[in-house]
């Protein structure tokens, strides 16, 4: 399929994601901190008013609607077109960079 989130148009089928949606950390951790504990948004290294809202500024439920993760997901694809490409068979990944010596 040439959308991203498709598999969640159709699962799971109870329509209820299992990965909790936690929107709010303990007084005094960092945003960081309440990066690595949400379960549905993906890592996005572009500057923080260019970031896709992530799932936790779309819902206040605590286990999100798929159609929430497909929309998300749907939206950060967009705003990254030039970055992924659909339909593409990947038959060898590769490091870039000069190889390191544990690599060799």
């Amino acid at each position: 399929n040439d959308r991203a989130g498709s598999f969640f148009a159709k699962y799971p089928r109870h329509r209820m994601l299992i990965s909790l949606n936690k929107r709010k950390v303990r007084e005094g951790r960092s945003s960081e901190f309440a990066f690595r504990h949400d379960w549905n948004s993906l890592i996005d290294v572009r500057s923080e008013e260019n970031r896709t809202a992530p799932v936790t500024q779309r819902t206040k439920l605590l286990f999100p609607h798929a159609d929430t993760l497909q929309e998300y997901l749907h939206d950060f694809a967009t705003e990254q077109s030039d970055h992924i490409r659909y339909g593409v068979q990947v038959r060898r990944v590769r490091r870039a960079g000069p190889p390191r010596d544990h690599d060799e």
